[in-house]
């Protein structure tokens, strides 16, 4: 596994939550949905964790947070 999958998935690994603006801003990681569909298929239990947030323009939104679960102990 190499590239951007392999950047998310040390970062959950690290037991960090990712979110589109996290990888965005950190990596320059626009589809980080894709990447997680992506290493679902591959075996890895990960969870999505909704949560309420603000725009620039303060108003109001939901937007996903992605943690590895507990039972992802796969090797790359």
């Amino acid at each position: 596994m190499r590239g951007q999958r392999l950047v998310v998935l040390n970062e959950l690994k690290a037991g960090n939550e990712v979110t589109n603006k996290s990888m965005g801003d950190k990596y320059g990681i626009e589809r980080l949905s894709g990447i997680i569909f992506d290493l679902r298929k591959m075996g890895y239990s990960i969870h999505t964790v909704m949560k309420d947030g603000k725009t620039r323009f303060g108003d109001s939104v939901k937007y996903g947070s992605y943690i590895l679960g507990q039972d992802a102990d796969e090797e790359e």
